[in-house]
């Protein structure tokens, strides 16, 4: 599988709306992830990406701590699918010099990611779709 490196653009949070807008640009280029995330997750990332402490560890910090008490470590975190507006991601470990793969909902991947500062990627074919099918809608309604 081919991936692309992205990393977070911007992150709009509405508290009075129950999802939130998440976008994830490509690195070298000008393609371009939006996804709908719960407020829960968006505050984490949030706070993450603003460095902000918090007084008792949240969810994030109770994965990153199991992990390590699994003897593995976080690798990257990839946003593997879409489908009808539903992302699909996976948090790749790696354990005893073997990267493994677990299933993930992104926001919760990329709350990880943020506080390890670890590299996002988006699967390749996954982000040309959704270019494509967001140039067609453009040109469709233009």
């Amino acid at each position: 599988m081919d991936a692309i490196r992205v990393e977070i653009a911007k992150l709009l949070i509405r508290t009075d709306a129950e999802l939130q807008d998440l976008v994830l640009i490509e690195r070298d280029g000008g393609r371009f992830i939006h996804m709908s995330i719960g407020l829960f997750e968006a505050a984490a990332i949030r706070r993450r990406l603003a460095n902000e402490s918090v007084s008792r560890p949240q969810t994030h910090d109770l994965l990153d701590n199991v992990i390590n008490a699994l003897d593995a470590r976080p690798h990257h975190v990839l946003i593997r699918e879409e489908q009808q507006g539903v992302f699909f991601a996976d948090l790749i470990l790696d354990r005893q010099g073997q990267q493994v793969a677990v299933d993930a909902r992104p926001s919760d991947a990329l709350a990880l990611c943020c506080k390890l500062d670890l590299p996002i990627y988006a699967d390749a074919g996954m982000l040309e779709r959704l270019e494509i099918e967001r140039r067609l809608l453009s040109a469709a309604t233009s």
